[in-house]
Order: C-alpha cells, then sequence, then structure tokens
C-alpha cells in the first residue's frame, strides 16, 4: 500500500535538491526537484511503494522544459524537473523503473531531452530519416506547408 502524500510531502522537504513539496489533494503530491536530485529522489519514492509509472511528459514552456513523471497507483507523487530548453539533459530512471525507458525513448523523440544512461535511445515515434534536432512537440517547430496536390 502506498504510503500517504502527506508523510512523503513532509520526508521529501528534507532531500537535498528539491526545491518544493507540496499536497495538490487527498492522494495527489509534488515534488519539484532539480535535475541533479531527479534519480536519488525516484529511487526514494520506488523503495516507498511507488513503483508504478501512471504518466511521464514533457511541457515545453518557452525557455524551459517541465519534465514530468507521475509514479504510484492509489496515492499519486508527481516529480516534477525544469530543464533549459536549450540543453535539456537529465540522468534516465529505467535502471530504477524499467518500463520507463519507453517514455524517455518517446520525450526524446518529441521534445529533444537527453536521458543519460538510457539503455536503448532508439527512436520510438519518430522514423530514422527524421531530422536531427528537430523535435515536433517543441513550441519551437515549424512544419513544413506540404505542396497542394492539385493546381488552384
Amino acid at each position: 500500500m502506498d504510503p500517504s502524500v502527506d508523510s512523503i510531502v513532509m520526508e521529501m522537504k528534507g532531500i537535498k535538491g528539491v526545491i518544493d513539496s507540496k499536497v495538490i489533494c487527498e492522494r495527489r503530491a509534488q515534488v519539484t526537484v532539480s535535475a541533479e536530485a531527479y534519480h536519488s529522489v525516484v529511487e526514494t519514492l520506488q523503495k516507498k511503494g511507488f513503483a508504478h509509472i501512471a504518466a511521464m511528459t514533457c511541457i515545453d514552456s518557452g525557455e524551459n522544459l517541465e519534465l514530468l513523471l507521475q509514479i504510484g497507483r492509489r496515492a499519486i507523487v508527481t516529480v516534477k524537473v525544469i530543464l533549459p530548453a536549450q540543453t535539456p539533459s537529465i540522468d534516465s530512471v529505467s535502471d530504477i523503473l524499467p518500463p520507463a525507458s519507453f517514455h524517455e525513448r518517446e520525450i526524446h523523440d518529441l521534445f529533444g531531452v537527453e536521458f543519460r544512461n538510457c539503455p536503448d535511445s532508439s527512436r520510438l515515434m519518430l522514423p530514422e530519416e527524421w531530422p536531427k534536432g528537430t523535435f515536433p512537440l517543441r513550441k519551437s517547430f515549424q512544419p513544413e506547408t506540404p505542396a497542394p496536390l492539385r493546381g488552384p
């Protein structure tokens, strides 16, 4: 059984690299961490029973990318990391939560986040011939307008 989010929030506040830790509602908490603390915080949560990945996603906020990992079952903890959009790089957590590899590959393809020590960094969502350095879910992405199939 997952521990209460109240106890997790209190415990997280004492960990180096935790920027913010708060209860969102009865069974939801959010922990904002530095990129350097991300791996160790996820490992701590996994040891406390938060071992199921509910979701892992990324948000482009312009200057930064927000990496969000939601783990748990009955209670969900969101681990949030803010990464610079120009050089988004973070340690992989697939050694702690093996299914994270698929999520990390997807986020790498679509947002360009580099996951260090990911066991499989091959493309997952995009074809191999997709241009390097082009990430379709970034705000800066400008798709090419296809030529019309018929004349005017």
